[in-house]
């Protein structure tokens, strides 16, 4: 990143994201369940909590993940979503891992406002290192990760099940190096 200090003069400045303390509560799911997070649901979708050692993943961070799951029957709309109250004063980006699969919709909202959004595609595509800016926040908010199936299906097949595995939720501050 350059800065112009003066006409015609400049500077390289180093950017760097220095990890804060653990904001989220149980952030790599590693008491085995949801623990420390609140959520809704509507419709036939269900959250699990998966060991790393069972069903890999090799951006797990740790023993455990989150997967948003929807049976394979289902309507367009059903959503599980699940929260924390965060401190955002210091916070300039949320990074997470996430793994996409098929026909649903993964958002992340501070409070109301939609922040990060992605449609799945294929299965599994995974999407390291994902980044929220939320360095317009201040205080605290609600930071909300949702998930939403996108087609209605009547599919009795557990192959046409789509989710997202989501993991690690982690704030960072820019720092000038």
């Amino acid at each position: 990143m350059s800065v112009k200090l003066a006409p015609g003069e400049t500077r390289q400045i180093d950017v760097v994201l220095t990890p804060l303390p653990p904001q989220f509560t149980n952030k790599s799911f590693e008491t085995g369940n949801a623990a420390g997070w609140s959520g809704s649901r509507q419709g036939l979708t269900g959250l699990i909590v998966r060991s790393s050692s069972s069903n890999p993943w090799e951006l797990c961070d740790g023993l455990y993940y989150l997967t948003f799951y929807f049976w394979a029957s289902g309507k367009a709309g059903d959503f599980y979503e699940i929260h924390q109250d965060i401190d955002l004063t210091l916070v300039d980006i949320i990074r997470f891992q996430l793994r996409e699969c098929r026909q649903a919709k993964f958002e992340v909202l501070v409070d109301n406002d939609i922040v990060y959004s992605l449609k799945g595609q294929t299965c599994p595509v995974n999407h390291p290192d994902q980044e929220v800016v939320v360095s317009l926040y201040s205080g605290v908010h609600t930071v909300m990760f949702r998930c939403t199936r996108l087609v209605d299906s009547t599919s009795t097949d557990p192959s046409e099940a789509c989710s997202f595995d989501f993991d690690n939720p982690t704030c960072f501050r820019k720092e000038v190096k």
